[in-house]
């Protein structure tokens, strides 16, 4: 029985995709066309491994690599990034060496709502989670995450939990 989640979030976290301010600029010098779509997220394109250099974040990648090992882990990665996009964003991975037990992804609704909702689902299905390791990068889900896994602790639900915070120069803060 597994007793440590381990929560990988992807953009920004373990690989530094493009967003949409510097990767519409970059698809228009390698196509020679303006951006043909309204959003960015939710289009396989921004994940185009011939248009975009997708360089891993190897710090967070690191700890990846330490937590993967422990037999007691069961380590996943939980993305914002609709199911549909499930190919583009496990190839990406795959070609990083990257391969999780499990890749959750957003059914519906807000990033953050999503997020909550599955990692409860994963609480309910893992009864023996003692210790979640979860890495993000947005200042506004490490809050959260802070007061959800907070509430486990007091509920005696978890033991311990750490929140790594993945910051823009390519470092990781602990929480």
């Amino acid at each position: 029985m597994k007793k440590i989640l381990n929560i990988f979030d992807f953009d920004g976290t373990l690989v530094n995709t493009q967003v949409p301010e510097t990767g519409k600029v970059i698809w228009k010098e390698k196509t020679g066309n303006e951006w043909p779509y309204i959003g960015w997220w939710g289009r396989k394109e921004s994940l185009d491994n011939d248009i975009f250099e997708q360089p891993i974040i190897e710090a967070t990648v690191a700890e990846y690599e330490r937590l993967k090992v422990d037999e007691n882990g069961h380590t996943i990665m939980l993305t914002g990034r609709r199911k549909k996009l499930s190919t583009e964003v496990e190839l990406i991975l795959a070609d990083k060496g990257l391969v999780f037990d499990e890749y959750r992804y957003n059914y519906g609704g807000d990033t953050l709502s999503n997020k909550i909702k599955q990692i409860g689902n994963i609480m309910k299905e893992m009864k023996g989670i003692e210790e979640i390791n979860i890495f993000e990068d947005r200042q506004p889900h490490i809050l959260t995450f802070k007061q959800l896994f907070e509430g486990m602790m007091e509920r005696g639900r978890i033991k311990l939990f750490r929140i790594y915070r993945a910051e823009p120069d390519g470092t990781l803060t602990l929480l």
